[in-house]
């Protein structure tokens, strides 16, 4: 009996040497294509989705009774466009949201574009009112951040609310915890009500060009919760995922 009758290990990527396994066939390495090159920019329309989102933790004890909006504007003096949707009594899971706008035309790469989305706890005003709030609150930031896009220089891309910077890309509900808590205020009736996901993407149109050579962009983002009332438990935690395409 041989003494080591198991069989020799092999790296991938390797060639086997003719007769190896009875096949006598060499194995060539393997060497990944890369991406094909972005063509050059052309005006293109493109579509605005909030896809999802998953709560990790709710800001209520039990249920959150969410309500969302989903804004684009463009350019230096935009008129945005709102969309709202409500999403009824949820706990901890994945939900899909599924709301859209588009397609907008961008025929100008230097233009700014900014898309932002709130997520909202309340339960206890009429769809009139919410969609009021959240259309007003959502389309100031989306104002402010499609004005300060088509500005800024490269990818210099944010806008500013009082002392805070909103970022190109994250979780906004830290920075802009006490603005939105004031533009929010009809809303926000019950201790635990409260805004639990909040973000603004800007970019400029050369970018929204890159990011969908390949197919949709699609970006999930984390946000942990602002202070909830005593007795709501603990913080929220929510992601919610969002996509680009055209």
């Amino acid at each position: 009996m041989a003494e080591n009758s198991s069989p020799e290990r092999r790296i991938i990527g390797d060639p086997i040497e003719p007769g190896d396994g009875g096949l006598g066939i060499p194995r060539l390495p393997f060497h990944p294509q890369p991406p094909a090159p972005i063509p050059p920019f052309q005006p293109a329309s493109y579509t605005f989705r909030l896809v999802s989102m998953q709560v990790l933790n709710t800001r209520s004890a039990h249920l959150d009774s969410d309500k969302t909006s989903l804004t684009v504007g463009v350019g230096p003096n935009p008129q945005p466009v709102t969309v709202t949707k409500d999403l009824g009594d949820v706990n901890n899971g994945t939900y899909q949201i599924g709301l859209s706008i588009g397609p907008i035309q961008i025929s100008d790469p230097n233009i700014g574009i900014a898309m932002n989305y709130l997520i909202l706890n309340s339960g206890h005003q009429n769809h009139d009112e919410v969609n009021k709030i959240l259309t007003g609150t959502g389309s100031s930031l989306a104002a402010a951040g499609a004005k300060a896009a088509t500005s800024a220089a490269g990818a210099a891309i944010g806008a500013a609310f009082g002392s805070s910077f909103v970022p190109v890309l994250g979780t906004a509900l830290g920075l802009l915890a006490g603005w939105l808590v004031d533009q929010l205020t009809g809303l926000l009736t019950a201790n635990c009500d409260g805004p639990v996901a909040v973000e603004q993407a800007a970019f400029k149109g050369q970018q929204l060009w890159n990011y969908t050579a390949h197919g949709p962009y699609t970006h999930t983002t984390y946000h942990p919760g602002i202070d909830s009332a005593h007795g709501c438990g603990s913080n929220s935690i929510y992601t919610a995922t969002w996509s680009i395409s055209r």
